[in-house]
Formats: C-alpha cells, sequence, structure tokens
C-alpha cells in the first residue's frame, strides 16, 4: 500500500478529517492537504508527526502486519479477523459492538465475560 493511501486509510479508521489529522500532528492543515492533492509522499518529519498522530512509530507505519501495542492475544485475534473483512461488513461490527456497549452501560452490569 502506498503511503498516502495508507495515511488516508489510518485517517478513515478514525474517522479524521485533513483539519483533524494536522491538529493532532502538530502540523499545518495546507501541509496535509497539499500532500494529498499534489500526490506527493511526505517528507520525514512530516510523516514522524503523523504516525505519532496515529500512536506509531514510523517503523509501525510501514509494517504490513501492524497490529497495536498493549493488545491482549484475544484482542489482536479480533483485529486480526476484522481487518479481513469488507468495509460493510466491518461496519455492521462496529454497530453491533457499539449496541452491546450500550446494552451493557444502560444495564449497570460491566461484566467482562459473556457466554
Amino acid at each position: 500500500m502506498e503511503t498516502l493511501d495508507k495515511i488516508k486509510k489510518l485517517q478513515n479508521d478514525r474517522e479524521w478529517n485533513n483539519a483533524q489529522l494536522a491538529s493532532k500532528a502538530n502540523i499545518a492543515r495546507s501541509t496535509i492537504n497539499s500532500m494529498f492533492t499534489r500526490n506527493s509522499t511526505p517528507t520525514n518529519y512530516t510523516l514522524g508527526s503523523i504516525c505519532a498522530a496515529f500512536d506509531m512509530t514510523v517503523g509501525e507505519f510501514y509494517s504490513e502486519g501492524y497490529v497495536p501495542s498493549g493488545l491482549s492475544s484475544r484482542e489482536t485475534r479480533l483485529l486480526e479477523s476484522y481487518k479481513e473483512l469488507p468495509d460493510d461488513v466491518q461496519e455492521s461490527f462496529i454497530h453491533l459492538f457499539e449496541e452491546f456497549a450500550r446494552a451493557e452501560k444502560a444495564s449497570g452490569k460491566h461484566n467482562k465475560k459473556y457466554v
């Protein structure tokens, strides 16, 4: 995957627009916009700032099988399986998990295990 495509995917995963990415990366919005309109690879400094905003290193950004650190093996398995699904199915799972979380919160129960 090309650098700009990967940045755009990470933005979409987080539902960030260019202004939000620029703010979180602490770089000018014009830098982000220019990068995409000119289809130009970001400088090392800019990419480092963008990666920091995504809470990853540049090495992790370029790693094909990147999984965020701090996840349990169960969370890692879930994430890896989720990545294999088509976008529309991923969106369905997001809504399903959000509904589970709302129902759990509304019930006042915070059990970590479900049968």
